[in-house]
C-alpha cells in the first residue's frame, strides 16, 4: 500500500452525545472501588448511596451553550415523542393564548405527500390545528418579509463600511460558527433573527397591542418547521423574552404528519379554515416572497442581488437570473454584479448548501482568499426543502426534492416588500424604519463564540 495519509474532515453534523455529558447523581463517578475506613484518601469520597445511582439529564439549553461538540445530535437531545406531547399540551392548554406558525417548506411537504395544492393544504392544516386546541394559525410569510427587509438594511450599512456578510436561517450552521470558527467568522453573521424567531416576537410582544383576541391569556407559540435544528434555535438564551423562550415548541412536518395519520386521516376529507390575519398581512399561501430557484431556503440572497443593484447601480435584474455553478452539483452558485457604465465586476455574491461547500467558504476566509462580499449559507444540501424533518427526510431523493420546491412555489410572487399591509402595519406599531434601533431590538439577536472544550473539560 501507498505511504500517503488519508486525512478526514467533519464528515456530517451528527455527534452522538459522549458519556461525559451524562451526570450520575447521588453515587459520584464510581470508576475506583471506595477506600477502606481511615485511609488517607478516604475523605475525598462522599458517601456511597446503596441504591443504583439515577442519570442526570442534561437541558436542551444547557447543551446548546456547552462546546462540547459541533452541532447537537437534537433527535437524541429532544425526541420526537416528547415534541409531540408538548406541542399537543400546549395547544389544548385552555389557559393559554396558543399560537402556531407554519413555515412554507413544511406546509409544501404535507402537500407534496397528499397530492394537494399548497393553498389547500394550508388550510387543512389550520383547521387541523384550531382542532387540537390553537388559538391563531400564521404562515410565516410577515415574518419573512421583516426578515428581508431588516437584512436588506444591514446589508447596505456593511457595503458601506466595505464589509463581507454571511447570512444564514440555518441553526446548524450557526451552532458550527459559534463552536468551530474564530470571531472574525461569527463578526460576519447577519444578526437578523430567522423568519421562526421573528414570529414568535410579533406574537409576544406586538400581538396584544395588536388585537384584545388573548383576553389576558399568556401568548404561548408553537412552529411547524422542515428541521429538527429549529428546536435548538428556540432554545437559544439570545432568543428568550423575560426570562422564557419565545418560541415554546417546535415539531417539524414529518412530526405533524404523523398527528395526521394518527387523527386526521384521510387528509383529504379535512375541510378547509382560512389562516388568521391579525396584523392585515398575507397568507404566505397566498403571496409569499418568490425570487427564483434558490427561494427555498428564505431566498436571502435573490432579494439582496436585486436590491443592490437597484440601489448602488441604478437597474433592475430580470425576473430569471443566471446563476453560476461551481463544482458539481447544484448546492454552490455564484452571481456577479456588474457596474454597466464600467463593464467591471464589483460585487460577488455566492449561496453554499451543504457542509462540503459550508467548509470550502470556512477555508478560503481562514485563509484570506474569499472572494465573495456576500453569502448565504445552509447545512443541508438543497437547502430548507430538504431539512431533516422533512417527510421522508430520511432518504435523500433528488425527486422528492424537486416535487417539494414544485409545490412550495405555487403560492409564490415577487413582490414589493414594503407595500405589504401587514409589515406597514407592524413598522406602525413600533413607530419604526427597518433597520432603526427600535427594529433592531425587537428583530435583531447576537451570536457569540461557544470555544471548543477538550474531553478534559468536560469530564466532571
Amino acid at each position: 500500500m501507498g505511504q500517503g495519509t488519508v486525512k478526514l474532515t467533519d464528515l456530517n453534523d451528527f455527534l452522538r452525545p459522549s458519556d461525559a455529558c451524562i451526570l450520575p447523581v447521588g453515587g459520584g463517578m464510581q470508576a475506583a472501588s471506595k477506600p477502606k475506613p481511615g485511609s488517607f484518601a478516604s475523605p475525598m469520597y462522599g458517601k456511597q448511596s446503596e441504591e443504583q445511582a439515577k442519570i442526570a439529564r442534561v437541558t436542551l439549553s444547557d447543551c446548546i451553550t456547552c462546546s462540547g461538540c459541533v452541532t447537537s445530535a437534537e433527535t437524541i437531545l429532544l425526541d420526537s415523542a416528547e415534541a409531540l406531547r408538548a406541542f399537543e399540551s400546549g395547544c389544548s392548554d385552555e389557559s393559554r393564548f396558543a399560537v402556531v406558525g407554519l413555515s412554507q417548506q413544511a406546509v409544501a411537504s404535507v402537500a407534496e405527500k397528499y397530492g394537494l395544492g399548497l393553498v389547500e393544504t394550508y388550510e387543512k392544516l389550520c383547521t387541523i390545528l384550531k382542532e387540537l386546541g390553537a388559538s391563531r394559525v400564521y404562515d410565516v410569510s410577515l415574518a419573512r418579509r421583516i426578515c428581508l427587509l431588516e437584512h436588506l438594511a444591514e446589508v447596505f450599512t456593511e457595503i458601506e463600511k466595505q464589509q463581507s456578510i454571511i447570512t444564514s436561517a440555518c441553526p446548524g450552521f450557526v451552532s458550527y460558527v459559534e463552536k468551530k470558527q474564530g470571531p472574525e467568522v461569527i463578526s460576519k453573521l447577519s444578526k437578523v433573527k430567522s423568519p421562526q424567531a421573528i414570529l414568535a416576537t410579533l406574537a409576544k410582544r406586538l400581538l396584544p397591542s395588536a388585537t384584545e383576541v388573548a383576553q389576558g391569556r399568556k401568548v404561548w407559540v408553537a412552529t411547524v418547521m422542515p428541521c429538527h435544528d429549529k428546536k435548538l434555535e428556540a432554545a437559544r438564551p439570545e432568543l428568550e423574552y423575560h426570562e422564557t423562550p419565545e418560541v415554546d415548541s417546535v415539531i417539524t412536518s414529518d412530526e405533524l404528519d404523523s398527528i395526521i395519520i394518527k387523527s386526521f386521516s384521510p387528509l383529504s376529507t379535512v375541510r378547509r379554515t382560512s389562516l388568521d390575519d391579525d396584523f392585515g398581512g398575507d397568507h404566505g399561501a397566498l403571496g409569499s416572497v418568490y425570487l427564483g430557484e434558490l427561494v427555498g431556503s428564505g431566498g436571502y440572497l435573490e432579494f439582496t442581488v436585486r436590491a443592490v443593484a437597484e440601489k448602488y447601480f441604478g437597474y433592475k435584474l430580470p425576473e430569471s437570473l443566471q446563476f453560476k455553478t461551481i463544482g458539481r452539483g447544484s448546492d454552490f452558485k455564484e452571481y456577479v454584479l456588474q457596474d454597466p457604465a464600467k463593464e467591471e465586476n464589483m460585487i460577488k455574491f455566492a449561496a453554499a448548501y451543504g457542509f462540503k461547500n459550508v467548509q470550502k467558504i470556512m477555508r478560503s476566509i481562514a485563509a484570506g482568499r474569499c472572494q465573495y462580499q456576500y453569502v448565504e449559507m445552509m447545512s443541508c444540501p438543497g437547502g430548507c426543502n430538504n431539512g431533516g424533518g422533512q417527510i421522508g427526510g430520511d432518504v435523500r431523493d433528488r425527486n422528492l426534492l424537486e416535487n417539494v420546491e414544485a409545490v412550495y412555489k405555487q403560492g409564490s410572487v415577487i413582490d414589493d416588500l414594503k407595500d405589504c399591509k401587514g409589515v406597514q402595519i407592524v413598522y406602525d406599531l413600533i413607530g419604526a424604519e427597518p433597520g432603526s434601533d427600535k427594529a433592531r431590538k425587537l428583530f435583531h439577536t447576537t451570536f457569540e463564540s461557544r470555544g471548543e472544550a477538550t474531553l478534559a473539560s468536560l469530564e466532571w
